[in-house]
């Protein structure tokens, strides 16, 4: 049984929400950041705030406050407003193809008792810095990504209101990906929207283990500081419904071959896989299937090893990659931590990769990606994918809502 309710988010006035929002705040780089920050009002002086000094710790307390500092004084510029309790429709459209989510608060206490299922580990540093940035804010400033078994009676109320009213914001980001928000103020089709989330079972996370952890978090720290809002018992989500979720690889590239020429690693993969030489970079079209890239050819590699896998999560590719590649013969054991491998997603991943490998990496790996079955297949049993597992595009737009928490 999932609590949902409408909150009164802080959000962007109409004509400033294109100019000042941003992608979310863990896919950026220091250069994008930087660029985003000069403009005065762009929402990324408070999801990222270290931005606001020229040189200071960016997890200290002084940066945790300025975020809280810098939101108040978008709110005084009345660039940012608290808005009337409602639900949200938030829409985005890329390539033709459409995702449309409902945007409003879930109980915590649906995280707590497992109702709202996760797939990964958390990392604890980064744990903290959302739950130390989220405390010192009292507001949630990002939005967490949740989707839904798909819904026909909630798929034909968000189609039909979206067809029947005009959206509040509707813009074209940098990336070519259009994002509308339609206002859900009427009571009794909240209510009704309620109550379709009260008879599903469970929500799962797509994006944003971290934050959710971080929101449970500080709804105990406030709770044990004697506040007595209800509203830091909630957290602020985009539900999306599964079958309009759009996941792509999270692909790898690796710095060296571990001491291995380029045939002696491919004589190495003989072991497990069938190898066949590719005319050209194509992404992978089935499970199993990996395409290797190096500098100057490339390979297409299934996966014939055995398929008595003690676990779901081990069928995955990316988990027979990493135990079969990375690990036994590459020596690459934790790839949240070892330094000669990194990570590409997107749609142009492939492209980013070759360039990449004709640089100073030797070896690029593209993957087929992961399903939302697969996703919803793992959290029901309580295993947990890899790192690094999912890539989901388009990513949500932060800026376009906030929560206070007290």
């Amino acid at each position: 049984m999932i609590e949902l309710r409408a909150f009164k988010a802080i959000r962007p006035a109409d004509k400033y929400a294109k100019d000042i929002t941003v992608p979310p705040y863990d896919v950026l780089s220091k250069e994008q950041i930087r660029k985003y920050a000069e403009d005065e009002n762009s929402i990324i002086h408070v999801i990222r705030s270290e931005v606001n000094f020229k040189d200071v710790d960016p997890y200290s307390r002084e940066v945790y406050e300025s975020a809280r500092d810098y939101l108040n004084y978008l709110i005084e510029k009345k660039v940012m407003f608290e808005s009337e309790k409602a639900l949200y429709i938030y829409t985005e459209i890329l390539n033709g193809k459409s995702q449309s989510g409902i945007v409003g608060l879930v109980n915590v206490e649906n995280y707590l008792n497992k109702d709202i299922k996760v797939h990964e580990l958390t990392l604890k540093e980064k744990e903290l810095d959302r739950t130390n940035h989220f405390y010192h804010m009292k507001v949630q400033d990002e939005p967490v990504f949740l989707f839904y078994e798909k819904n026909r009676e909630l798929k034909e109320i968000i189609s039909e209101y979206i067809e029947k009213k005009n959206p509040v914001v509707d813009f074209e980001d940098e990336f070519k990906v259009n994002h509308k928000l339609h206002i859900i103020e009427d009571e009794i089709l909240i209510k009704k929207i309620a109550d379709i989330f009260e008879d599903m079972d469970s929500l799962y996370i797509a994006d944003g283990h971290h934050r959710t952890q971080s929101i449970a978090t500080v709804c105990k720290m406030l709770s044990e500081d004697g506040v007595k809002s209800n509203e830091c018992n909630y957290l602020m989500a985009s539900i999306f419904p599964e079958d309009e979720l759009n996941i792509l690889a999270y692909n790898r590239i690796v710095k060296d071959l571990n001491g291995l020429s380029k045939e002696e690693f491919l004589k190495k993969l003989e072991k497990t896989f069938r190898i066949s030489k590719a005319s050209e970079i194509k992404e992978p079209i089935s499970k199993y299937n990996f395409t290797l890239i190096f500098k100057d050819d490339c390979y297409n590699i299934e996966y014939i090893g055995d398929k008595n896998f003690k676990s779901y999560a081990d069928s995955l590719d990316v988990s027979i990659l990493q135990r079969e590649v990375l690990d036994n013969i590459l020596n690459i054991k934790d790839i949240r931590t070892d330094n000669r491998i990194e990570f590409h997603g997107g749609f142009t991943a492939a492209d980013t990769i070759k360039r990449e490998v004709d640089g100073e990496y030797a070896l690029g790996i593209l993957l087929y990606p992961v399903t939302s079955k697969d996703i919803i297949e793992i959290s029901n049993r309580g295993e947990i994918m890899p790192p690094k597992s999912t890539w989901f595009e388009p990513k949500l737009r932060s800026g376009l809502f906030m929560h206070k928490l007290i």
